[in-house]
């Protein structure tokens, strides 16, 4: 098969024959003349080569030498052939110097019989370069290259040998072998090796002709307006010639045609801007239709906005038909973008919750604030709030698939088959409530990461490219959809787990009694109200109503604690008072002791009460600054009426009640008035230093709960003081010195008196018979000296010694020893002063000196 060769002809068209004609096709070029050489010329041509230098052999001539390495390669095929052949001649130039023109095949074949004939193996490969040799000079002779005997032929012939030569070193040819092999089968590989090039030829010349298709078929598309633009041209010249009327006529014809085609141009151009201000080309609506959600859907949708917002200026025209068919068009694809986005939107929920892996740190590691698939969403559904039913749709979807999710990963924890469920333990109700709240605290700090990534547009650099879409922002005018929607998807995904957390924490707090325990599950409730405030669930969801309700269930319990025990209190008081009314009474005793024996101690409950409270009020001074941070006063467990119920029900009207009943004569007896007063004080003692650390933080909170304090310190000043009245009145009448003490303040009080002056007040008692040192001696003497002695004992022993408090006990015995030695002195010295001739009887009825009297009762 025969081929053209378009390089060879672009050379040089001056040494081509027959080229006087440019416009003419070169001719094909014949097939090289591969014939082998004859035996003959194979001998002549080692003959030829012993006779020069007996020991050369023929080697394959090395083209690439340095020269020519300098020159610019060739990059086609015609150039490589060319260069191949030039560097080919000058090689066997140099090496047939003996001979000025290769031989022809018609004089080897002549002398064929005087080759010589190699006689061993070495001589072979000799033979093989020699029969190489005569063939390529025979079809270097025939080409029609070196025919031309023309310096630039010599080129293009070097330049062709060498580009072959290239071309078989950049092929690795497999059989490059055979190919030098002089038996048949090298003849076989030489023609196949010929097929090939010849091939890879054609398919050159292909590509370079397909490279001119399109100027052909384009010369051909103008060919005949070309054609027909010239003899209307030619007809109405020759018609018109030498005819300058009809010349004008012409060209008037000639200008309105022009501007009828300038108009028809401005109207042109006018529908094509209107078709593209109005419309969507059919790649726009393809994307509509079959793209995915990208940036060129989004392009396309921002297209479609202001195509509407364009069409509704159209309405205002006349004829509004035009205005009315775009928008129901536009409204038509507008609805066919919301459905694709929602089908985008649920299909990128439903493929997040069946991912491999449901935990949401492996989850968040796929998506970030920079990936395109998050940058979509946000984008889908930002065009999405423009369609409220899909919008709608999609958040119930949403919190449809997250509830579930979040419920059931909750309710997992409960599985005793998972690696750590959460179990109850009987003797630690706080781990299991902290361990319930951590696991919905955790549900909620990963479900609030989630929903922040996906659905929080504010403070988000995505904001800015939304705000700034066209034709408007869809993110402001949209604003109060998208404003807080993670908070709002937040709140009602976890409000699917209100009532199971509800359920697991009430069946603790129900049944719990401890008050200190109730008071630490308060505390607890609170801390993780707190925590999921901060996470971002409203103050007024389920979740946080429910752990408000279960709170007051504790206060109440707690409350409800103490009132029961105070009940019990009362109910074993009445059932003890029915149990003595049936008895036989024993009055003795009952005068003496009544219900608390003879010990006079506070009763036992009051001690359980007081250890109940004091370990509440710890507690709550504990934790009082997290307690008075999130709670208003009437809502803190520490209230006035909740104070009321803890510490004035149970002291001011249960402990006192039961201490009146149980010394009902007391009235009418100073014994057992005295009995009664050291149960009041022992009572009232003991409730004062249990209280008393809490005296300047529990009972400070408000001036009512400071009134309770402050109560229950005048009554226990209240009862020693009385307590001290009641002692020195039974001093003064068992040292006979109650009468005289009654007299002398009836004239002027005894704590008045300062000096000797003060005691002339009493001058007037010489005229009363009571004063007689007589009298004075029969009542006071005997008496005296046989109490002071162990006045101090007697007091100490048998009416003090009950007092659980030496500090209440000595300063009754101060106060009222006191007293005495007060008045003891003072009486001794107005009779002195008022009898001075008797002053030695005086000495002896009062025997005892102001230091001895002292002494004796321990001041």
């Amino acid at each position: 098969m025969d081929f053209i060769d378009y390089q060879t002809y672009a050379i040089s068209t001056d040494t081509l024959p027959n080229a006087s004609n440019n416009d003419t096709l070169p001719e094909p070029v014949s097939r090289l003349n591969l014939s082998t050489a004859t035996a003959t010329a194979i001998q002549q041509q080692q003959q030829q080569q012993q006779a020069t230098d007996p020991t050369a052999s023929f080697e394959i001539p090395q083209l690439f030498q340095d020269d020519v390495k300098k020159k610019k390669q060739a990059t086609d095929l015609h150039g490589k052939m060319t260069q191949y052949a030039q560097n080919s001649i000058k090689k066997l130039d140099s090496l047939t110097t003996a001979t000025t023109k290769l031989p022809s095949s018609s004089s080897s074949s002549t002398n064929e019989s005087s080759l010589p004939v190699p006689n061993d193996a070495s001589s072979s490969m000799e033979l093989t370069n020699a029969i190489l040799s005569r063939k390529l000079s025979s079809i270097l002779n025939d080409s029609p290259i070196a025919n031309n005997n023309t310096y630039q032929s010599t080129i293009q012939m070097r330049s062709c040998l060498k580009s072959l030569e290239s071309g078989m070193k950049l092929k690795n040819l497999p059989n490059e072998a055979k190919l030098v092999t002089p038996e048949y089968v090298g003849t076989l590989a030489r023609k196949s090796l010929r097929n090939d090039l010849e091939s890879q030829l054609l398919k050159e010349h292909v590509l370079v002709l397909e490279e001119f298709r399109p100027i052909v078929r384009r010369i051909k598309r103008f060919t005949s307006s070309v054609d027909k633009i010239e003899s209307v041209a030619g007809t109405i010249l020759n018609k018109n010639e030498g005819n300058d009327h009809a010349t004008s006529k012409v060209f008037d014809e000639v200008d309105q045609l022009k501007n009828q085609m300038e108009w028809l141009r401005l109207k042109r151009q006018l529908l094509i801007n209107l078709k593209e201000k109005f419309t969507l080309n059919q790649v726009e609506d393809d994307l509509i239709v079959n793209s995915p959600i990208n940036a060129d859907f989004f392009v396309v949708i921002n297209k479609v906005l202001k195509i509407k917002e364009n069409a509704t200026y159209l309405l205002a025209l006349e004829n509004n038909n035009a205005g009315s068919c775009l928008i129901t068009e536009v409204n038509s694809t507008l609805q066919l973008i919301n459905k694709k986005i929602f089908n985008f939107l649920v299909d990128f929920i439903y493929n997040f919750e069946n991912s491999t892996s449901s935990s949401f740190s492996f989850k968040a590691t796929n998506i970030n604030d920079n990936d395109d698939n998050l940058i979509n969403f946000q984008k889908s559904l930002v065009f999405l709030s423009n369609d409220l039913p899909y919008f709608d749709e999609f958040l119930k979807r949403v919190t449809s698939i997250r509830s579930k999710n979040v419920l059931d990963e909750f309710l997992s924890q409960f599985d005793t088959a998972s690696k750590k469920p959460i179990t109850m333990l009987a003797h630690d109700p706080i781990r299991y409530i902290g361990d319930v709240l951590a696991s919905v605290h955790s549900i909620i700090a990963n479900e609030a990461d989630f929903i922040k990534l996906l659905f929080k547009f504010q403070e988000n650099e995505e904001q800015t490219k939304l705000n700034n879409m066209e034709p408007i922002s869809i993110v402001q005018s949209n604003m109060e959809f998208l404003n807080g929607l993670d908070v709002k998807l937040l709140n009602e995904i976890i409000q699917s787990v209100s009532n199971s957390c509800r359920i697991r924490v009430e069946q603790i707090v129900r049944f719990e009694e401890n008050p200190i325990i109730n008071y630490r599950i308060t505390q607890l409730l609170n801390l993780y109200q707190l925590m999921f405030v901060n996470k971002g669930i409203n103050s007024n969801s389920s979740l946080i109503l429910n752990l408000e309700k279960l709170q007051d269930i504790s206060k109440d319990k707690i409350i409800e604690y103490f009132e029961k025990f105070i009940a019990n209190v009362k109910e074993n008081s009445l059932s003890k008072e029915n149990n003595n009314n049936n008895k036989p009474k024993d009055r003795k005793k009952s005068v003496d002791t009544g219900e608390f024996g003879d010990d006079l101690l506070p009763p036992e409950w009051l001690s359980d009460y007081l250890r109940e409270l004091v370990g509440l009020f710890e507690e709550y001074e504990q934790n009082n600054d997290s307690d008075t941070t999130n709670e208003d006063h009437e809502n803190k467990l520490i209230n006035v009426r909740n104070m009321k119920t803890l510490v004035d029900v149970p002291i001011f009207e249960v402990l006192l009640k039961q201490i009146s009943e149980s010394f009902p004569l007391a009235r009418k007896s100073e014994d057992i008035k005295i009995s009664m007063l050291t149960v009041q004080i022992n009572c009232f003692d003991l409730i004062k230093s249990r209280l008393q650390p809490f005296a300047t933080n529990i009972f400070k909170t408000s001036t009512k709960i400071h009134e309770s304090w402050q109560k229950i310190s005048d009554n226990l000043d209240q009862y020693v003081k009385q307590m001290e009245e009641l002692q020195e009145k039974l001093l003064f009448e068992k040292t006979g010195l109650s009468l005289y003490h009654n007299l002398f303040n009836m004239i002027f009080p005894i704590d008045s008196v300062q000096d000797e002056l003060d005691y002339d007040m009493y001058i007037s008692l010489l005229d009363n018979a009571l004063m007689n040192l007589e009298t004075i001696n029969n009542n006071i003497h005997e008496k005296l000296n046989e109490y002071v002695p162990h006045a101090l004992t007697d007091v100490q022993a048998n009416l003090l010694f009950k007092l659980t408090s030496p500090t209440i006990a000595d300063k009754i015995c101060e106060k009222s020893f006191g007293n005495l030695s007060k008045f003891y002195s003072i009486f001794r010295e107005i009779l002195l002063h008022l009898f001075p001739d008797s002053q030695d009887d005086i000495l002896k009825i009062l025997n005892f000196s102001n230091t001895e009297f002292n002494t004796l009762v321990g001041i």
